[in-house]
């Protein structure tokens, strides 16, 4: 009987200590303790992940798609109501602006504090590219009231012509972060190697993409187009083409074309 009476004393004891420790621990965690935070991480690493997501989920699969619906691809069904739902782009839309664009932002919050501007000039030239393509497949899309985070889950849609500005100004800038001072270079630039002749050329091109595609719309469009074109500086040849290189290596990391890994192996096709 009394080794019970000093269990349950001894039960006691540990739930009051268990209680007050409670009272001292910080529950209200909104930071992964286990994780990097953003001001932590390496404009470098955030750089690599955005030119990849870039070309793995953006460019490849929209693409894709745009080849489907012109039948220069496969597409899985007889007619379009049949083979594309609204589910069939949440991937890319969720790459778009939880990805890309939000690693984008976060980036740049160290990239001005460091002077790495032209690691600010290609995030812009990738999030133009985005945003164009946006408008393009799905008309108007949030921009001016989207990645506030929790302060706006439910974001209203921008006009697509809006966006295009946008996008627009966003080369622009990306213009004068090539051409101006860097406290360094990216560590890996997977489209042109550091080459900020070859990235203002890409920007002029998208500019001129977009100029061609609002001219029905926008009366200075083409004249915008013809300075582009009379300047001689945008993409001209296959050497200056805005493509992201692949490599070869096949596991940990399989850093090959989507399509060719997910088509071949090391036994064949």
């Amino acid at each position: 009987m009394k080794k019970i009476i000093k269990l349950i004393k001894l039960m006691f004891l540990s739930g009051a200590v268990l209680l007050v420790s409670c009272e001292t621990t910080n529950l209200d965690l909104t930071e992964n303790p286990n994780a990097l935070t953003p001001n932590q991480a390496d404009p470098d690493f955030f750089l690599n992940a955005i030119q990849e997501d870039f070309a793995r989920e953006i460019v490849e699969p929209f693409g894709r798609s745009g080849a489907e619906v012109v039948r220069i691809d496969y597409m899985d069904g007889r007619d379009y109501a049949n083979a594309y739902s609204p589910s069939n782009f949440d991937t890319e839309w969720r790459y778009a602006y939880q990805r890309i664009m939000e690693d984008i932002s976060k980036m740049n919050d160290l990239a001005v504090d460091a002077g790495l501007n032209r690691h600010i000039g290609m995030g812009q030239v990738i999030q133009a590219y985005t945003l164009i393509t946006l408008v393009d497949f799905f008309g108007d899309v949030p921009y001016s009231e989207a990645l506030h985070g929790s302060d706006n889950l439910n974001p209203n849609a921008d006009s697509g012509e809006s966006v295009y500005a946008a996008a627009i100004a966003l080369l622009d800038a990306a213009i004068v972060n090539f051409s101006g001072e860097a406290a360094s270079n990216p560590q890996h630039d997977f489209f042109y190697d550091n080459d900020w002749e070859k990235w203002t050329k890409a920007a002029n091109t998208i500019k001129m993409k977009a100029y061609l595609a609002s001219r029905l719309v926008d009366a200075s469009a083409i004249g915008n187009f013809m300075n582009i074109v009379d300047s001689g500086n945008y993409i001209a040849s296959n050497s200056d083409d805005f493509q992201f290189s692949w490599g070869s290596n096949e596991v940990a990391p399989d850093t090959r074309h989507p399509r060719y890994s997910g088509s071949y192996t090391s036994t064949g096709g």
